[in-house]
């Protein structure tokens, strides 16, 4: 008896440890099982109310309708008979949403791949991959009743909404929102973005129709359709005077996974002009940049030294030149290009040609105009009606021609000017000419004057003008040397007569 409680107590522990090695579900699998079996059992149960307070109410309307039920009975019959109906609807709503709630825990959107790039028109792209990646065997675990064919159905996803932003939640790249019509088991999508501005990373936004939403943040993974860097900058056309120095900020950028080294060059500059990039934080100078895919993008300041002697010919027009990032082996290309056109500027498609980045950018030297006012005298004496004769030269002390240069000075009333040549049609820079200035002052006016002279001419369509200069003049009458001798002869003759009276006196 004792042998036989013992094999059978074995044979419960065997059945126990096969249920539990059979029984392979994850702790969730598990607890989803507890909550639908939970619902099932409250679904039955309520059906079972129904069917139990149906009974009693169509027992107690045939005993109505007898005359052996009350009217109160029936109508307490029938309405505990449809509470035990409402029941058993809410208890089948909630075991669908039971079942709908599993479903969305195995459904599942994956972000396959992520990637940025820069097209060949300079505009930098973003494609998301979005794949449905729902649990299967999951939802066949949670609904053994329904087909495969039935779950896939189920875990179909319609109408997703996708958008790029960044982590405060502002929206980075056109369209603002794409929309997934459909995308069932298994299936994958590609979506393609414009990005507002540069990002390492962005926050992928997604929404269903039924509310419910889902933000990933990703990190792009940067690819490029050339392994050539791009040239960009905030300044594409630049003007500066002689003598000075002109600045561009210059944007290089490879989005590339491999290393990279590329020289720096510039074309079509007059060979007087000097060019460096410089390094904006340290101002070290640069012939060469280093591209890896952790430092995709440099910055840089091309500096262009003006000289002051510049050829007249380059001035006030604008000269286009290139920057160039090349290999080792198209910047030995582009020196033999320098070499066959040593005076001439290279051809727009012969640069193009060279394999390397090329931006166009413009320059316009600004000469200077300058006028300077000569006097060789500053100061005259002049009788009423006489003129005085001042001459003035007028300096080109810039490096631009002046044209119709004249000179010019405000007049006291009564007075007259006049100046010979009163224009010069062209006064080239570095030159000067003598001018003869002639002032005539009225026969009746007599004492110190100021006159202010004045110059002003055209470099270009810029009017300069001269720092202004006085002219001193002292007007009036000559000396009468004849009166004044008979005056001084008729004095002594006087004064002597005078002494000799009072010597007289003194002897009486």
């Amino acid at each position: 008896m004792r042998s036989r409680t013992l094999i059978l107590t074995a044979l419960l522990l065997l059945q126990a440890l096969l249920l539990w090695a059979r029984d392979l579900r994850t702790k969730e699998q598990r607890l989803y099982a507890i909550k639908m079996r939970n619902a099932q059992w409250e679904v039955e149960r309520k059906e079972l109310d129904l069917k139990i307070h149906q009974s009693e109410y169509e027992e107690i309307r045939d005993l109505y309708a007898q005359h052996i039920s009350t009217n109160d009975q029936l109508n307490q019959a029938q309405t505990a008979f449809q509470q035990a109906e409402l029941a058993y609807d809410q208890a089948t709503l909630s075991l669908e949403e039971t079942r709908l709630s599993f479903l969305r825990d195995a459904t599942h959107i994956s972000i396959r791949e992520a990637r940025k790039y820069r097209t060949a028109a300079d505009h930098r792209e973003v494609e998301i991959t979005l794949e449905n990646a729902s649990e299967l065997p999951q939802a066949l675990i949670l609904n053994p009743q329904k087909t495969p064919e039935q779950i896939e159905t189920l875990l179909a996803l319609q109408d997703i909404a996708v958008s790029l932003k960044n982590p405060e939640g502002l929206i980075l790249a056109e369209p603002y929102e794409v929309e997934v019509p459909s995308l069932g088991l298994g299936e994958r999508h590609t979506l393609r973005f414009s990005l507002l501005e540069d990002c390492q990373a962005v926050v992928v936004s997604l929404r269903l129709p039924d509310g419910y939403t889902e933000d990933t943040y990703i990190a792009l993974r940067r690819e490029t359709l050339q392994d050539l860097p791009l040239i960009t900058s905030p300044q594409f056309s630049r003007e500066g005077e002689l003598n000075t120095r002109v600045s561009y900020q210059l944007i290089l950028e490879r989005l590339a996974e491999d290393e990279g080294t590329f020289r720096l060059a510039v074309a079509n500059l007059p060979g007087q002009i000097t060019a460096l990039f410089l390094d904006p934080t340290s101002e070290a100078e640069l012939n060469q940049v280093k591209f890896s895919p952790q430092a995709t993008r440099q910055q840089l300041a091309l500096e262009l030294q003006l000289p002051e002697d510049l050829s007249p010919r380059y001035l006030d027009q604008p000269l286009e030149f290139y920057v160039l990032v090349l290999g080792q082996e198209a910047f030995q290309e582009l020196a033999q290009l320098q070499r066959r056109y040593p005076d001439q500027a290279l051809p727009r498609e012969e640069v193009a040609a060279l394999k390397g980045s090329s931006a166009a950018f413009e320059l316009v030297p600004r000469g200077t105009g300058e006028l300077e006012l000569l006097t060789e005298s500053r100061s005259q004496r002049i009788a009423p009606g006489q003129t005085a004769r001042f001459a003035v030269q007028l300096a080109n002390t810039g490096s631009l021609e002046l044209a119709g240069v004249a000179l010019s000075t405000s007049l006291p009333a009564g007075w007259s000017a006049q100046v010979e040549p009163d224009t010069i049609a062209q006064l080239p820079a570095g030159e000067r000419l003598r001018v003869a200035l002639s002032l005539h002052a009225p026969p009746a006016l007599q004492g110190e004057y100021e006159f202010r002279l004045s110059a002003s001419g055209l470099a270009g369509k810029r009017r300069i003008e001269a720092t202004e200069k006085e002219l001193g003049l002292r007007v009036e009458a000559p000396v009468d040397w004849h009166r004044a001798l008979l005056l001084s002869g008729a004095l002594a003759l006087l004064l002597a007569g005078v002494i000799a009276l009072s010597i007289r006196f003194r002897r009486r």
